[in-house]
């Protein structure tokens, strides 16, 4: 009965549902404006080199971005945490013979930042180019957050999302 109860919070209003997605659609829709930016580049951090295929590994975003993304995911974060802890507590629901949608990601601010930076910001980079996929070359695929970030020395709590507060590299660097 708990599981059930929890998964009417998730999937109902009361859980911050609408809120939620509504940020994070406008995080995509700012995402797939900032890719069209003839100046992208400048908002990304790149490793490589022209022989090993350089690739973005993070895109540069204002504090702010983030720490909005929150706050309006954060009452569905909760839902969706009662409803895990539910299922997990149900011995019939862990009988299912499907699982459960995974929603980890919404366990926590950092976690959210770090999902949408690799799933959504990261999405076009990770896809090979036209040129690549004419001649059968792949393209590697983008790192994780953390390890991009240690990588690329890259300050890991400057995640965020929409392209509008994107913040260009600190002068003289490149």
């Amino acid at each position: 009965v708990v599981a059930v109860e929890s998964f009417g919070a998730v999937l109902g209003g009361a859980g911050g549902q609408r809120r939620c997605f509504g940020e994070l659609l406008t995080y995509a829709a700012g995402m797939m404006c900032f890719a069209c930016r003839p100046e992208w580049f400048h908002y990304a951090v790149v490793v490589g080199n022209e022989l090993s295929m350089e690739r973005v590994v993070r895109v540069r975003m204002d504090r702010t971005v983030c720490l909005q993304i929150w706050d309006a995911c954060r009452d569905f974060g909760a839902a969706a945490a009662r409803l895990t802890a539910a299922i997990r507590d149900s011995a019939v629901a862990r009988r299912a013979p499907r699982a459960a949608e995974n929603l980890d990601m919404f366990t926590s601010q950092q976690r959210l930042c770090d999902w949408m930076h690799d799933q959504v910001a990261l999405h076009p980079f990770k896809l090979p180019a036209t040129e690549d996929r004419q001649i059968g070359l792949r393209a590697p695929l983008a790192q994780t957050a953390a390890e991009a970030s240690s990588a690329a020395g890259v300050d890991i709590g400057q995640l965020g999302g929409a392209p509008s507060a994107a913040v260009p590299p600190p002068e003289g660097s490149s």
